[in-house]
């Protein structure tokens, strides 16, 4: 799908939301403001002949940034009649091919079930908790994981994961976010070689030493296309993995 398409499919009514896309995407520089052209149009200045540029300058000498000609374009609402211009094979040099990488987080997509048993406090049992997780894919090259489910103590949270690939690191990489939280927790990691295992190492305030940071490694194991299973462990003073959290996750959709 070339870029025009994915644009119009988006529906962007104002260039600064379109430019703020394809930012998040990677597109930049000329790329994106003909991109942003193509679909909101293109200035009067560059339509027009030397004839009308001429008469325009003439007519109007020392136009101001304020007048309606020299408006910024992305300013401009998408319902407003604006002559474009056709679609181009000039879109294909900023399309972004998924990786392999890319394409195996795309069997995240869709709707999930977990089950999950953590240890909130040091020394006591695990507890069980239930959620749902909705997945959704961002380019072909991201994956969003919203998740809602029990908290400790009572009560719903939910929570935010991005997940990519950069392939001039060669690493997996991502964020999670949580309404329970004020951190945010930067991942980085690689798949093993059957491509059945993500582990993502990050760092974060220590569950245990308040004040400190500590290193912690989540990991995903895909048991099937409708099974995953989520754990989480972190690095105590001892040099060891802790494990406090583990979840299955079944597709539903």
């Amino acid at each position: 799908m070339t870029w025009n398409l994915r644009i119009k499919k988006e529906q962007f009514g104002y260039g600064k939301q379109l430019r703020t896309w394809l930012t998040q995407q990677g597109v930049t520089g000329n790329a994106q403001s003909h991109l942003v052209m193509e679909r909101f149009g293109y200035p009067d200045f560059l339509l027009a002949s030397a004839d009308e540029l001429k008469s325009s300058t003439n007519r109007v000498p020392n136009r101001r940034p304020s007048t309606p000609l020299s408006r910024p374009l992305e300013d401009t609402p998408a319902a407003l009649p604006i002559r474009l211009k056709p679609e181009t094979k000039g879109d294909e040099a900023v399309t972004i091919e998924p990786q392999k990488e890319h394409q195996w987080l795309q069997k995240l997509v869709g709707e999930w079930a977990y089950e999950s048993e953590a240890v909130t406090q040091p020394g006591k049992p695990p507890e069980k908790f239930t959620g749902t997780e909705s997945v959704r894919s961002l380019g072909g090259v991201w994956v969003l994981c919203e998740g809602r489910g029990e908290m400790p103590g009572g009560g719903m949270g939910t929570t935010l994961m991005t997940l990519g690939y950069d392939p001039q690191r060669k690493r997996f990489v991502g964020t999670f976010i949580g309404s329970m939280m004020t951190n945010l927790w930067v991942y980085e990691g690689k798949l093993d070689g059957e491509s059945k295992v993500l582990t993502l190492d990050s760092e974060g305030p220590s569950f245990t030493a308040e004040g400190k940071i500590a290193k912690y490694k989540d990991v995903m194991e895909v048991k099937s296309d409708d099974h995953r299973v989520f754990s989480s462990s972190f690095l105590g003073d001892d040099g060891k993995w802790h494990g406090f959290m583990t979840a299955h996750y079944r597709r539903t959709k």
